[in-house]
């Protein structure tokens, strides 16, 4: 979406991504229900996307959502192939690009934001996080904590913010990743404090 107003600001891309496959069943039949990693990541961006078009502030740059399959096969999200889907969108510039994974629990009290975060992305996170009162972290444990980090094939020119919800490794690949054990506060700032943050990136110029 985007309002194609302002200054040319539409040809710059805001996009806000969230991986959207499990481990489902296992070979001895054990289910993976992966509500948290990343069912959770998935449930706040469309929140956010429906939330921002009801907005009557409208972004002045495009945003792109997009749920994306290779997450939990240690792929990276493949920001170029994703611009080249669509016609139009090669002529387009990525500026940004937000990541959401186990936004929904963890044994934490913090929302993480994970390494290779950009440091600018990462201060304006937690300028908007402050506003509305959720603690953050840059040393917390992400749904992939521990895992070698993945850059996608082509790299990325964008600079990132990886969300997460600390300590949600806990449950993370296990039968216990269950609907239940959402913590809805939890989603909820993690939703808001990450839609407060797009909504600056997507009308402002310097930030």
């Amino acid at each position: 979406m985007g309002s194609g107003g302002g200054r040319g600001l539409d040809s710059q891309v805001i996009m806000v991504a969230a991986y959207l496959d499990g481990l489902g069943v296992g070979p001895d039949g054990t289910l993976y229900p992966s509500a948290n990693d990343n069912a959770s990541g998935v449930a706040a961006m469309l929140e956010m996307a429906r939330l921002l078009k009801e907005s009557p502030y409208q972004p002045k740059k495009t945003i792109v959502f997009v749920a994306w399959s290779g997450g939990e096969r240690q792929e990276g999200l493949r920001v170029k192939d994703v611009m080249n889907a669509k016609l139009g969108f090669p002529s387009l510039s990525v500026e940004s690009v937000i990541e959401l994974s186990g936004v929904g629990t963890g044994d934490g009290k913090e929302v993480a934001l994970g390494e290779g975060s950009s440091y600018r992305l990462t201060q304006l996170f937690q300028k908007a996080a402050g506003r509305l009162g959720v603690a953050t972290t840059t040393r917390g444990r992400g749904p992939h904590f521990g895992a070698e980090p993945v850059t996608a094939f082509g790299g990325r020119d964008a600079l990132s913010l990886y969300v997460s919800w600390n300590g949600s490794d806990r449950t993370a690949h296990t039968p216990a990743d269950t609907w239940e054990a959402i913590d809805l506060d939890k989603l909820r700032q993690a939703g808001e404090s990450a839609l407060l943050t797009l909504s600056v990136l997507s009308r402002e110029v310097k930030y």
